[in-house]
């Protein structure tokens, strides 16, 4: 089996995810991919804005039914900071005869370095590299650049953080955003999101 690992904020998920995931899913022929959410990621130590508990919740409603996609909750079990190698570690622990597949952006190929145990980290992962605008896909380390597989997508430069800054402006992000998490956004007032919700009546987690 080939797993996709997914890892990141998802404060909040958006459409650039789902694609990104899927174009990568098509493209290696991944049975799976995970996407991981993490507690504190190590480069950003103020952590996510919203709960661990939300942000679950919203990738839920954005995967929807997507055959082969996945959440895992194991970084927010295991609490602290999220490191990729010990994610990685007790993937393989759980999967022993899988390959494992790393989805990064290439912002991450010139910090690579800084990811703590990095070479062990190519050692249980292949890396899938996907094109961000701005950032080389050369200058990472000659063992990264020589290994790692570049995912033939346009390039993406939707982030999390314009989502929070349309939502801060007050511009509608439907266009960046499934429609399910615009309304989770909306009934808890996440972001600072102020308007009423619209035809939401699930049960959500309360914070």
């Amino acid at each position: 089996m080939k797993i996709g690992v997914y890892g990141g904020a998802f404060d909040p998920p958006h459409s650039g995810h789902i694609f990104i995931a899927g174009g990568v899913r098509e493209e290696l022929a991944l049975d799976r991919v995970l996407f991981i959410p993490y507690t504190t990621g190590p480069h950003r130590p103020a952590g996510p804005i919203v709960s661990s508990e939300h942000r679950l919740e919203m990738l839920r409603l954005c995967l929807g039914e997507t055959p082969g996609f996945m959440i895992d909750d194991r970084e927010v079990r295991r609490g602290g900071v999220s490191f990729m190698i010990d994610t990685l570690q007790s993937l393989r622990s759980d999967h022993p005869d899988s390959d494992l597949v790393l989805i990064v952006g290439s912002d991450q190929i010139g910090i690579f370095t800084e990811w703590k145990e990095w070479r062990t980290i190519l050692e249980l992962a292949v890396v899938a590299v996907i094109e961000r605008p701005g950032h080389s896909l050369t200058d990472g380390p000659e063992e990264l650049l020589e290994s790692m597989v570049t995912i033939s997508l346009p390039p993406q430069s939707l982030s999390s953080t314009q989502v929070r800054e349309r939502i801060a402006e007050g511009t509608d992000i439907r266009q960046l955003v499934p429609e399910p998490v615009v309304r989770y956004i909306q009934k808890h007032g996440l972001y600072g999101y102020c308007q009423e919700p619209v035809g939401e009546t699930d049960e959500v987690p309360k914070d």
